[in-house]
């Protein structure tokens, strides 16, 4: 089964409001806005909330996307014409929201509002994506100090290269002359453009004139054109997997990386025709335990998480009842044949 990819998006928040009463802190702003072109190229379009808005207007606020550190509440949630806007509340009582949260917010370290959603309707248009429907499961404080700007190119990138064609599985990769051709294609010879980053599976939004802030090529230039490098797609999941030494981002980074390369690992088996070329980046769980876990990790509630397992066990059951009634029924012709070849042969006699 096919889980939807978790995306977070930090972006400078307005903020309204911010007041006290004595049992809760309070403050209003906006998370989102609609309709600019964002360092991720993607653009959020007007209404793209609604939906979800509909089904769930009571998000949890969490400190630096911590699912296991809710802070408050949205008390509202409402689209207007320029985005997305949050009132929440922060109870007073929570040690760590009083000595450690609002102190942070009041001396304006706390600068950033970030988003938690899967995207259930999109569009690419000249390598920038158009969001036109959210389903958004958390809104996030975070530290500006964190880096803020880091983004994850790599599964916009790839849609939008989808059909960039794939070297044969034998191509010899050396990264550095990768990069050395990647950037005489992308006119990238003395700062990378805007084209340069198509290529890698991350960079860093805060310094984009810095060649440094490009990690995890995937393509080389072959007879003049980007191609996606099999070996350069192994590669990278070794390195997300602690290779090498693996790779200076983050745990969510990373998570965000890896079914890139899921997708790209079952194009290969597909245009190979080798069920054998399997991501070593999924896992297989040892318990249901294990499952739950990946689940939360991926933002579903814990209500939400044992439903889906539930299903899956009730399919499983069903599928396996449905396989031993066709043990049977074979078993019950083989039965019926021996019996007749039996008749048979008494016949003759």
């Amino acid at each position: 089964m096919s889980l939807p990819t978790r995306e977070i998006k930090r972006l400078p928040f307005e903020m309204k409001g911010f007041a006290e009463d004595g049992e809760f802190f309070t403050f209003e702003g906006y998370a989102s806005t609609f309709g600019n072109v964002d360092l991720g190229d993607d653009v959020i379009v007007s209404g793209a909330f609604t939906k979800s808005l509909v089904t769930n207007n009571a998000i949890p606020i969490l400190w630096q996307h911590q699912m296991s550190e809710p802070i408050g509440v949205s008390v509202a949630l409402t689209e207007d014409s320029k985005g997305l806007y949050i009132k929440a509340k922060l109870p007073r009582e929570d040690s760590h929201v009083q000595g450690r949260v609002i102190p942070q917010m009041k001396v304006g370290s706390i600068r950033e509002m970030s988003i938690g959603y899967f995207t259930k309707d999109s569009e690419m248009k000249e390598g920038v994506r158009y969001i036109k429907e959210i389903e958004l499961f958390e809104v996030s404080l975070v530290t500006k100090a964190m880096n803020p700007k880091a983004l994850v190119s790599g599964f916009k990138s790839f849609s939008a290269n989808y059909k960039l064609p794939l070297a044969s599985r034998e191509r010899a990769w050396d990264s550095t002359m990768a990069e050395e051709r990647i950037r005489n294609l992308t006119n990238s010879t003395d700062a990378p453009s805007a084209e340069y980053r198509k290529y890698f599976m991350y960079y860093d939004g805060s310094a984009p004139e810095l060649f440094g802030s490009y990690k995890l090529l995937f393509a080389d230039v072959i007879n003049g054109e980007a191609t996606i490098v099999p070996r350069a797609i192994f590669a990278i999941a070794g390195i997300l997997n602690g290779a090498r030494g693996g790779v200076d981002i983050t745990e969510a980074d990373k998570n965000r990386i890896k079914p890139v390369i899921n997708q790209i690992y079952k194009r290969m088996a597909d245009e190979f025709n080798d069920n054998s070329i399997a991501s070593p980046l999924i896992k297989s769980f040892e318990s249901i335990t294990e499952i739950e876990k990946s689940l939360k990790e991926r933002g579903f509630s814990n209500t939400e998480a044992k439903t889906l397992i539930s299903k899956i066990k009730e399919f499983s059951n069903q599928r396996d009842a449905e396989e031993k009634q066709a043990l049977r029924d074979a078993a019950a012709k083989q039965d019926l044949a021996k019996s007749l070849e039996s008749f048979l042969k008494q016949l003759k006699k």
